[in-house]
């Protein structure tokens, strides 16, 4: 199967696992690109577009990891700037003006949800994601209360 169609089809397991656990329904991308060059970006969200862009050799490198994790990462960071547009110190705030930091402690809650979490590898220079453990709970902790 085309690694592509890999990608798309995680994008919608990842919206599916979201959309059960909050009981809402997320737009999905408006578009998806495969046009990220180098080695060091995996993928970008573009919030404001409604956008996801991967690295296609990234991906044809270590499609199972890539898909895996990788793909949740950047639809998180979709979702994340859906739930919580405006943050203030931590507590969702709708006169706030800023949004949720790119990987605060709303983005890494939606990455608990999806199962895995995130650390930066800088031996590679991209990010690598492992499967949920402990470092997870607080940031679940913070989304349930």
């Amino acid at each position: 199967m085309n690694n592509q169609i890999l990608v798309l089809n995680r994008i919608e397991e990842c919206y599916s696992i979201l959309e059960q656990k909050f009981d809402l329904s997320f737009p999905r991308p408006n578009d998806v690109l495969f046009n990220i060059r180098g080695h060091t970006v995996a993928g970008k969200a573009f919030c404001g577009k409604n956008e996801l862009h991967f690295n296609q050799k990234l991906l044809d490198n270590n499609v199972e990891k890539f898909i895996e994790t990788n793909v949740a990462h950047e639809v998180a960071h979709l979702v994340t700037s859906a739930l919580y547009p405006y943050t203030r110190g931590g507590e969702v705030f709708l006169g706030c003006k800023r949004p949720a930091k790119p990987h605060g402690w709303e983005w890494k809650s939606i990455m608990g949800v999806l199962g895995v979490y995130w650390q930066v590898d800088m031996r590679v220079g991209w990010y690598v994601n492992r499967l949920i453990g402990q470092y997870v709970n607080y940031y679940m902790q913070k989304l349930v209360n």
